[in-house]
């Protein structure tokens, strides 16, 4: 099944929102959140604000839905309180994911832990799960990913304007290239849209 995940699950120009997180969980549509730790408890920011909505609070909403869910650890101290949290709340439909995939596994099974990959991954990665850019190295690739795939790897990579300031046709034009090279899944700011092109591309 391709993915396509919600950035930030982005909304009305709001990041990590209860409306966005409700939004897309009630569509089914996968999301990428970014996970922080705060004397409150774990909430949601890419930066380091101090402030959010707490993990705690979204779980409910999380395990009622189908969506795949990335999170993004943003502080790796957050790895056993993230832990007991999808425990408490029997999430099964996610991944973790930062650079440091071995502590990573020193917490959680390998199976719910992505290896972050901005250059080519080293053959024989254990990872399962690849969320990939090419922020370091332009390293995708037809021979690439078809290797890859016939390690049982899945990938998952971010769009262009996550990286860089860009326009729609440089989006889509990007898109075409990740779902031509075989991308099991891309992040978006713009699920919906995305949604439709894939469809398009192929029908085509």
């Amino acid at each position: 099944m391709k993915q396509i995940f919600a950035h930030r699950a982005l909304m009305n120009s709001q990041e990590h929102s209860f409306e966005g997180i409700s939004y897309f969980a009630e569509l089914g549509l996968a999301m990428e959140l970014d996970l922080r730790n705060s004397s409150a408890g774990i909430y949601l920011s890419h930066d380091h604000t101090g402030k959010g909505i707490l993990f705690n609070d979204i779980c409910p909403i999380l395990s009622k839905s189908d969506s795949l869910i990335a999170l993004h650890i943003k502080e790796l101290e957050v790895l056993p309180n993230i832990f007991e949290l999808v425990n408490k709340f029997k999430l099964k439909n996610f991944f973790i994911f930062d650079s440091d995939f071995e502590r990573m596994c020193s917490v959680f099974d390998n199976q719910y832990v992505g290896f972050y990959a901005n250059m080519t991954p080293q053959n024989k990665h254990s990872a399962k799960i690849l969320w990939c850019d090419e922020i370091k190295e332009n390293w995708y690739s037809i021979q690439n990913i078809e290797n890859l795939h016939k390690q049982n790897k899945i990938l998952y990579s971010v769009s262009r304007e996550l990286i860089t300031s860009s326009s729609m046709d440089e989006i889509r034009s990007e898109w075409f290239r990740l779902i031509k090279l075989g991308f099991d899944g891309i992040c978006t700011n713009y699920p919906l849209e995305l949604q439709k092109f894939w469809m398009e591309v192929e029908k085509n």
